[in-house]
């Protein structure tokens, strides 16, 4: 027992007793806070790739919203253009208007049946118009360039004649303009919507 008491023996155990202390500390505290740590860092990359994951969803849904405010004014503005309901009076009301201001005379307005397109619906209008060849062709680019779409097709161009001829009238002209309406069956056999 005596060499129990030396100072040597003394750190010894010292020593011994605080490695075990230590270990059992470690063992009890450190390793399951460490295990509960794991778990929590676990969790927490879980959470982060949902985070990420949820961010490229914002930024894509922040773009096909910008796409779908495009699109929705881009179809306004395409309405314009192509209505959807035929109203024969107001076409007669702006052939009417191009053609005083081009300074041609309408002889005859004959609207035809419609045709019916896939997308849309054909509004044909049979004219006879006379006036002078450039005043024909300003009126021809008046409808070519109108707010709505409108072509000029089966343009016949026949020069009158001395006897026929009045003031600044050399030219007699046939032609058909067709007005064009947005056809509403079309979204439903296309599968869109209106």
């Amino acid at each position: 027992m005596e060499r129990l008491k030396s100072p040597a023996a003394i750190w010894l155990i010292a020593v011994i007793v605080y490695v075990l202390t230590f270990i059992f500390l470690w063992n009890s505290v450190y390793a399951s806070k460490a295990r509960e740590l794991r778990k929590v860092e676990s969790a927490y990359k879980e959470e982060y790739s949902r985070v990420q994951n949820l961010r490229e969803y914002v930024k894509d849904y922040d773009r096909i919203i910008r796409e779908k405010d495009s699109l929705l004014a881009l179809w306004e503005e395409t309405q314009k253009y192509l209505p959807q309901e035929a109203r024969m009076e107001e076409w007669l009301s702006q052939i009417t208007g191009m053609a005083i201001t081009s300074g041609v005379k309408i002889i005859s307005f004959k609207p035809q049946s419609p045709t019916v397109k896939e997308l849309y619906i054909e509004y044909p209008i049979s004219l006879e118009v006379t006036g002078g060849f450039h005043e024909l062709g300003t009126f021809i680019s008046f409808i070519a360039n109108s707010e709505r779409i409108m072509t000029v097709d089966n343009l016949q161009v026949e020069r009158k004649t001395g006897s026929e001829r009045e003031s600044g009238e050399t030219v007699r002209a046939k032609l058909q303009i067709i007005c064009y309406v947005y056809n509403p069956q079309a979204s439903a056999t296309t599968g869109g919507t209106q």
